[in-house]
């Protein structure tokens, strides 16, 4: 029963579902159904609820509320292969509130580890937009930046400081300090039109103010940013400046952005430069698979109405499965095939073939020419499950090589295993579509033993972007959401871990030569699938039989800064331990043999303890050290605020192969491991603008941010700082969200160790070797 189903037999309603396309309406009448009775009668024990990332609203609520009824006379089993875990936190609650904790989880390493799934390996493919595409960004930008540059002039932040001055108790302070970079910008825009609205700041935000000599487009941003964001803080401002914004294409995914307009960001995801990309690696693929080839390149839309474009030469202007499918056309990719909601095209010379199939199956089939004389447009009675299961079983035979389609059509519980080659012309980044788009390529195959898949992911780069500090952009942030959740050997050594760090083939320069390098190195790797599976092979063996999967922080530079206590309290130790021997044999009042037997205790108590002290010291100096004592505050914190409820949870130290040190966190749920790994990358990352800050003493070089997770109450912050001054000193806890304490943030974010490293702590999964 599908959950649609349940949800209409519960609320006693009528059911209408369509195909793809809006066509193939069927309907149910569950008006006069009774679900419980029935389930009841039927003597129904066991509730299995299957694809249960599903189940995060209304779906859920009648569920939940349909398992209350049974009450405790059935046992729920809930599966899954892609928990909602980046799912908004009400979402994630509902989800777990019917399913509860995760119980077991198999990470697909596991799965080709007992050759349940097949090896296989991603490649990143780079291109770039077309020349008009180009042209029509570099117009865009310079509209933007001209509404940019025109902004300090008008009166919305003057107006805006008013708006917010004129509410009850004038600006709220805690307000002001937790937006501090926005209030400082906006304060230097406001005066510029009304100089006294900054005369009644406090002396240190007056200082601030006058700081900022120049009104970049950056400061601006900042400003607009507050603004836009607090709508019920600055009222009709808020609402005027965001139409403003908005016609300047300056208002990016609901916030303000001004380094890449929303046009910008829409112009690049559906770059026409995908499409060579996707016709290269067609032709690759086909160059080294031949006949055993099956790709499947999954996109976001049908492109129904492109269907004119088939067999002609009209020029392809946007991105979609016919137009895809017609592009592999033109660039000579042979034995193509489409399958939508809207319709199925397929090579003419296996309309026997798939007549015969259809037959078998008891299906409606017949042909149309299209203008395209190699390929006909099929016509499939019934549902869109009769023009699935004709194409995957063709498929299978290799009627076709390369098989087009939509994600909502085949992106989730649609299987066939033949499929050795996936690209992903879609742009989802969320980790449950990606992960069900990326397993329909991973299946074994009992008819091809030796099975190992391509995956290619497809980023349009910008030519005039800036990537001297590293690739960026909408489609790179879409990849990196991506690979966060995917677990593959790296190309160059044996270790199994996510993230695109694993990709270390993607190195600088990133110009246009470059960039070339790196897709021809995609290239040679994709061809050589023995080597990949050797990398699977090589990394299980270093890993044992049952490879064990940890979610992990790596630390590329961790702050020492618990060491120097613990050797001061060593050589403390000693000296305190020398000053009795030497006091103990000055004192010759006192008889031979009590100096003797005083020394001799004096030592042996003293001696050890110094020994233990420098051990401790030694430890603390070095990056295990500090990462233990940080990890085991942190986690013994987090339990006691309940955001970790396992009670045996207990951060380990992992060295990896790569030598950068690593910290996971045992005997706990996924759930889990991801808040504290959240929190200890937080925390050990350059200090932006916390609630809280962590200091030892008055040393603002020993300081760090105390993570949300934490921070959220400051008795969790006190107590997290009082774990520390047991083992590393007398460290302390600043509240940020006042003029004083704000003065102490931007000293702790010039001197900390952490800002000076700079480098921002990175989550991944790694199989543990």
């Amino acid at each position: 029963m599908t959950y649609q189903a349940l949800y209409a037999a519960w609320n006693k309603q009528k059911l209408s579902t369509q195909d793809e396309d809006g066509e193939g309406t069927e309907n149910e009448d569950y008006t006069g159904f009774d679900l419980i009775k029935t389930i009841k009668s039927a003597g129904i024990r066991t509730i299995c609820l299957d694809e249960a990332h599903h189940l995060r609203s209304e779906w859920q609520r009648s569920l939940e509320a349909f398992i209350n009824a049974l009450g405790s006379s059935v046992t729920m089993i809930a599966l899954t292969a892609t928990p909602p875990y980046d799912s908004a936190p009400t979402e994630w609650k509902a989800y777990h509130s019917l399913c509860g904790d995760i119980d077991d989880e198999i990470f697909v390493p596991h799965l080709v580890a007992q050759k349940t799934l097949c090896p296989h390996q991603d490649y990143i493919i780079f291109n770039y937009p077309t020349d008009e595409e180009q042209k029509l960004l570099t117009e865009r930008r310079q509209k933007a930046a001209q509404v940019i540059s025109t902004l300090p002039q008008t009166r919305f932040f003057a107006q805006a400081v008013e708006e917010c001055a004129a509410q009850t108790g004038g600006i709220n302070q805690d307000f002001l300090y937790e937006n501090y970079d926005g209030f400082i910008a906006l304060f230097a825009l406001a005066q510029l039109q009304n100089p006294s609205l900054t005369s009644a700041l406090p002396p240190q935000i007056k200082a601030d103010v006058s700081s900022v000599r120049d009104i970049s487009p950056q400061i601006t941003e900042q400003a607009c940013k507050l603004i836009v964001s607090n709508k019920n803080r600055f009222g009709e401002i808020s609402q005027a400046l965001e139409y403003k914004l908005k016609n300047a294409s300056l208002i990016h995914r609901g916030r303000v952005n001004f380094s890449d307009t929303e046009l910008a960001e829409k112009t690049l995801i559906s770059s026409m430069g995908k499409l060579k990309s996707i016709s290269d690696i067609a032709l690759a693929e086909n160059k080294n698979s031949g006949d055993k080839l099956r790709l499947l390149v999954l996109t976001d839309f049908i492109g129904r109405s492109q269907m004119n474009l088939v067999g002609g030469s009209e020029a392809i202007t946007s991105m979609g499965a016919v137009q895809i499918f017609e592009h592999l056309r033109r660039s000579g990719v042979p034995d193509l095939a489409v399958l939508t909601g809207a319709g199925v095209i397929l090579p003419s010379k296996s309309l026997e073939a798939a007549k015969k199939i259809a037959d078998n199956m008891q299906i409606g089939f017949t042909a149309t020419p299209t203008a395209a004389k190699d390929y006909c447009r099929v016509n499939v009675s019934g549902s869109n499950k009769n023009k699935v299961a004709l194409v995957t079983e063709a498929f299978s035979q290799g009627l076709f090589r390369v098989l087009t389609g939509t994600k909502s059509l085949l992106g989730e519980g649609w299987d066939s295993p033949c499929i050795n080659s996936l690209i992903l012309a879609s742009f989802v980044g969320s980790f449950m579509l990606s992960n069900q788009m990326r397993g329909r390529a991973i299946r074994t195959d009992k008819n091809d033993p030796g099975k190992a898949s391509n995956i290619f992911h497809l980023v349009t780069l910008d030519r005039e972007g800036d990537y001297s500090q590293g690739l960026n952009g909408t489609d790179w942030d879409t990849v990196i959401r991506r690979f966060d959740t995917f677990l593959a050997p790296a190309y160059n050594s044996n270790v199994i871990e996510s993230g695109t760090d694993r990709l270390d083939i993607i190195k600088p320069p990133f110009d246009e030569n470059g960039i070339q390098n790196i897709n021809r190195g995609m290239y040679a790797l994709a061809a050589d699938r023995e080597t990949m599976k050797k990398r699977w092979d090589a990394a299980f063996t270093a890993a044992g039989n049952s490879p064990q999967i940890a979610d992990t922080t790596d630390l590329e530079s961790v702050p020492l800064v618990f060491a120097g206590k613990s050797f001061s309290g060593a050589i403390r130790a000693l000296l305190i331990t020398i000053a009795l021997l030497v006091i103990i044999n000055i004192m010759l009042f006192l008889p031979l043999w009590l100096r003797i037997v005083l020394s001799v205790l004096t030592a042996a108590i003293g001696f050890p303890v110094f020994a233990a002290k420098m051990k401790k010291a030694r430890e603390m100096s070095s990056a295990a050290g500090n990462i233990k004592i940080l990890s085991e505050a942190l986690c013994e914190t987090l339990k006691k605020s309940g955001a970790l409820n396992s009670g045996n949870c207990k951060p380990v130290f992992i060295q990896s192969s790569s030598a950068i040190p690593s910290v996971a966190l045992e005997n706990a749920t996924s759930q889990e491991k991801s808040v504290f790994n959240r929190a200890l990358s937080e925390m050990l990352s350059p200090i932006d603008n916390p609630r809280y800050i962590i200091r030892k003493g008055s040393d603002d070089t020993a300081s760090f941010a105390c993570p949300s997770a934490v921070g959220n109450k400051k008795e969790n912050a006190e107590y997290f700082a009082a774990l520390l001054n047991k083992t590393a000193g007398d460290y302390r806890v600043i509240y940020t969200r006042s003029e004083k304490g704000r003065q102490e943030l931007m000293k702790c974010k010039k001197y900390s160790v952490t800002n000076a490293n700079g480098k921002k702590q990175v989550k991944s999964k790694r199989v543990l070797m």
